[in-house]
């Protein structure tokens, strides 16, 4: 569903019968006696006259029948001949003949018709007189049309004239004649009558089309027999006017659904009533917009109206889906009503103070959203959250509910912020084990590291995972902006690797921003969501994202960057190719910084952050190519690319050259300082004006292409290419840029996945080895292959050849250790010299053996219980220094086994 803005306009109660439909027929028996034939019969005439008048029905020369009306006076201030009659809704036209005597004494004699207040008389005059005049040639026809919106419908048809009071005055008038010329209405709106009206929505809202959906719940009337009337109109001016008529007092849902020629009601679920769709413009203040317009709202106590679709006609039971599989409802207006919603649901809520009339909205659901389009996160706080309960308990921004930006508006989210929106699971498909993580730097996952093979992360967080545990290694981004991520089989390159994971919150910023390095400044002037400072110096604020930058390569530390809370990305080196921007006062690196230097020395810092990552901002474009290339061969997580823009050259160049950096990239596209020409390259005018068309065909690609994520313009060069001027007013340009509806800044589709490839295999060795008398053996190793460890295990040669596991590591989170100390439990073998190895397996199936290490075992003390007699052998007990043992003997022992068969066998024995 597109964001609504919605107004409301207050006017006077009234009553609206019943629509119906005319083709174009002859309508003159609704008006009695039309020529006279009867005298004065039904007509009745208003006079201001003096002197001598001859108000009179004659028979000279008529234009039809027998009978003409005679009117004339010797002064006449004013005259009117009228009857009332009663029409059904069409567009009508009314002419009768008129005839004077000379020209000279024409005032505005016509004809007219008044209806729903307003009157409408012929705009032609009486331009000819005959000779003699009284005649059959003298006769002048004159018409006006009028539309009729209703049936039963009453209007008074007529013919009169004004004078100064002063002078004479006549006219004669016959064969009044009315014709319907179809349904086709077109009412101005002085038209609307008199009555208590609510326009809830517009085309600049949203636009109705072909087939939409109205809902108006718990509609509970103030008197049983009272009429509520909804005026519904697309932008193709085709509508109608349906009535709800309170049979009761008891609430009662309805439900309209307009497709094609039809708007079929629904009661409580049941089909109720269909009446005609027809041309029906200019009703009310909303002009020749479509809208939808409650009539006569004053007669009921509680009610609730939701555009349920903008583009389907939908039963009672259905809701409209968003592309994201999300069902939407939209509350227009409300009026001492609770609505509970207990499902998944987007609801949108129009930026209208008086929105809420005594309402309240329940949000039962931790994902029923509330998302509103033009009040800003601070504006939904004091407006919007003041009638939000979340399961029925008062909402309460930064308790049980985040308010976040959410494009020109905000979204109202039923979270507490101690909320955990990562689920990671030890098996794919989401089994095994779970971990549940929240809101920071997850870098201390202990034996969770290396184990995670799928997860889910909620809407309205991203999630980087890397697989080092300071942020570096391979690592990428995942955003849920729309909907769940759900991933029930990690990509190779982070399946059972993953050692750090950084949730942050998402805020849904548009792709027009704002830079100052006063901070925020006058973003809100501009009503963009984010801002820059080339400087890490601020923060985010209620209504704004904050995007640091590492300026410089040894400013703004790194310390302050990674501390920033409730930001998503961060932007490389300020025109790093420009040596003016990088002199020893701004930075000790003093001059420009190449390609390499800045990959090298910058890059992979980023990653413990957890952002997304821009590339510098060169003006230089193959600059760009050459970063991006050693991002690329390096495998290394660069987000998007960044550039400055100050062409003069006509949009085609614009578009050629934005489309070249990002075949070139790959990656989405931030401009971060965008001007159409500069000072020192003049773009060819330096006034306003000019300015802002050139803006506005900048801005027009600027959304047009889905790849150029984010972009600012910069506002401290030449004064006429500014968005404000000097004292913070809008220039053109900048009032242009305040009310450009912009998208959506990130886009899943045009994210760039690094290309990770799967490392050889590396040797792997026993760097030391020994026992201790415990009956333990410490083996020190060297394990390059990192977490790419499937299985680590050190081996024993054993007598028959073949190898023995004695120790097996069971923790994957100990293969991020390159130098890994183990210590194996050898108690039970023999004693001498033994030979060990380490043997590893990755998780692409290769196998790596160490070369072997030999480790004596004969001072190693084996702990195991005292060795009692058994059938068949002779034990004999020593100290280890060979004495024979005794009951009170402690320590190690050497025991000799005499066996059956004559062989003996020596072990150490722990007493």
């Amino acid at each position: 569903m597109r964001a609504l803005r919605h107004g409301l306009i207050l006017l006077a109660a009234f009553w609206l019968p019943a629509v119906s439909a005319f083709s174009q027929t002859d309508a003159t028996d609704r008006i009695a006696n039309p020529s006279f034939e009867s005298g004065t019969g039904s007509w009745t005439l208003t006079k201001s006259v003096s002197g001598w008048e001859d108000f009179k029905v004659t028979s000279a020369a008529p234009s039809d029948g027998s009978k003409i009306y005679n009117l004339w006076a010797q002064k006449i201030t004013s005259v009117n001949l009228h009857q009332s009659i009663t029409l059904p809704a069409g567009n009508y036209r009314l002419s009768a003949d008129l005839r004077i005597n000379t020209l000279d004494d024409v005032t505005d004699q016509g004809v007219y018709a008044t209806v729903h207040g307003a009157t409408h008389r012929s705009a032609e005059t009486i331009t000819r007189c005959a000779s003699p005049w009284e005649t059959a040639d003298g006769w002048n026809t004159l018409s006006t049309d009028f539309d009729v919106l209703y049936d039963g419908t009453t209007v008074v048809v007529g013919a009169s004239s004004t004078g100064s009071g002063t002078t004479a005055g006549w006219f004669q008038v016959d064969n009044f004649r009315l014709t319907c010329l179809g349904d086709n209405i077109d009412i101005p709106d002085d038209h609307l009558p008199a009555g208590s009206s609510r326009i809830l929505f517009t085309e600049t809202d949203g636009a109705l089309r072909d087939a939409y959906t109205v809902a108006l719940n718990k509609v509970k009337f103030a008197s049983a027999g009272d009429t509520l009337w909804v005026l519904l109109r697309n932008t193709s001016m085709q509508g109608a006017l349906v009535p709800l008529r309170g049979d009761d007092t008891v609430p009662h849902d309805w439900r309209i659904a307009v497709s094609g020629s039809e708007a079929v009601v629904w009661r409580d679920g049941a089909q109720h009533a269909s009446h005609a769709v027809r041309f029906l413009p200019r009703l009310t203040e909303a002009g020749e917009q479509s809208e939808i317009t409650l009539v006569g709202s004053n007669r009921v106590e509680k009610y609730s109206v939701e555009l349920v679709s903008e583009r389907e006609a939908l039963a009672p039971d259905a809701y409209a889906v968003d592309a994201h599989g999300k069902t939407v409802r939209g509350v227009l207006c409300m009026q001492n009503t609770i609505l509970h919603f207990t499902t998944p649901v987007d609801v949108w809520v129009p930026s209208v103070d008086t929105l809420l009339v005594g309402s309240t909205l329940n949000l039962v659901h931790e994902e029923a959203w509330l998302l509103t389009p033009h009040w800003m996160p601070s504006e939904a706080i004091s407006h919007l959250v003041p009638s939000v309960y979340v399961n029925a308990k008062k909402g309460v921004s930064g308790s049980n509910l985040r308010v976040a930006i959410y494009l020109d508006g905000a979204v109202v989210i039923p979270q507490t912020d101690d909320y955990q929106p990562f689920r990671g699971y030890s098996e794919a498909g989401y089994a095994g084990e779970e971990t549940v993580l929240g809101l920071g730097c997850n870098n201390t996952l202990g034996a969770v590291a290396n184990t995670l093979r799928s997860f889910v992360l909620k809407r309205g967080y991203m999630v980087t995972l890397a697989t080092n545990a300071d942020g570096s290694g391979y690592s990428r981004v995942y955003v849920a902006d729309h909907d769940d991520i759900r991933v029930d089989a990690l990509p190779e390159a982070l399946d059972r690797r993953i050692s750090s994971v950084y949730v942050r919150k998402w805020n849904w910023v548009s792709k027009k921003g704002w830079g100052s390095t006063g901070g925020v400044g006058k973003a809100s002037t501009v009503r963009a969501n984010w801002y820059y400072s080339w400087s890490a110096g601020y923060n985010t604020t209620v209504d704004q994202e904050y995007v640091p930058e590492k300026t410089h390569l040894y400013w703004p530390s790194w310390g302050e960057i990674n501390r920033k809370d409730n930001v998503t990305c961060v932007l490389g080196l300020n025109e790093p190719e420009h040596s003016e921007q990088h002199t020893s006062d701004r930075c000790s690196c003093g001059g420009a910084i190449n390609e390499w230097n800045a990959f090298n020395k910058l890059h992979t810092s980023f990653f413990e952050s957890g952002l997304r990552i821009g590339s510098p901002a060169p003006t230089d474009a193959s600059y760009l190519t050459n970063y991006i290339t050693y991002c690329n061969n390096y495998a290394y997580r660069c987000d998007f690319v960044v550039t400055h823009s100050y062409w003069k050259e006509d949009i085609g160049t614009w578009r050629s050259r934005l489309e070249s950096i990002h075949k070139a990239t790959g990656r989405p596209i931030w401009i971060t300082e965008l001007e159409p020409g500069a000072s020192w390259d003049k773009p060819g005018y330096s006034d306003v004006a000019t300015a802002a068309k050139r803006y506005q065909q900048i801005f027009d690609l600027m959304e047009e292409l889905d790849y150029v994520e984010r972009y600012v313009p910069y506002q401290d060069d030449l004064w006429f290419n500014a968005m404000l001027y000097a004292d913070g007013w809008p220039t053109p340009a900048g009032f242009l840029y305040r009310d450009y509806p912009s998208s959506h800044a990130y886009k899943a589709e045009q994210q760039f996945i690094p290309v990770w490839w799967r490392p050889s295999l590396k040797e792997v060795k026993i760097t030391s080895a020994k026992a201790s008398q415990d009956g333990v053996a410490t083996f020190v190793t060297d394990n390059p292959n990192g977490d790419m460890t499937a299985t680590f295990a050190i081996e024993r040669l054993a007598e028959d050849g073949r190898w023995q596991t004695v120790y097996a590591e069971p923790s994957r989170a100990a293969f991020d250790q390159t130098s890994l100390t183990v210590s194996a439990d050898v108690s039970s073998l023999p004693v001498g010299s033994a030979t060990f190895r380490l043997k590893v397996t990755t998780l692409s199936g290769a196998e790596a053996v160490s070369p072997t290490v030999a480790v004596n075992l004969i001072h190693t003390a084996i702990q195991s219980p005292l060795l009692q007699e058994r059938m068949g052998e002779a034990i004999r007990e020593f100290t280890a220094d060979g004495r024979p043992a005794t009951a009170t003997t402690r320590g190690v022992i050497l025991v000799e086994e005499t066996h059956a068969d004559g062989t003996t066998t020596v072990r150490r024995v722990l007493r």
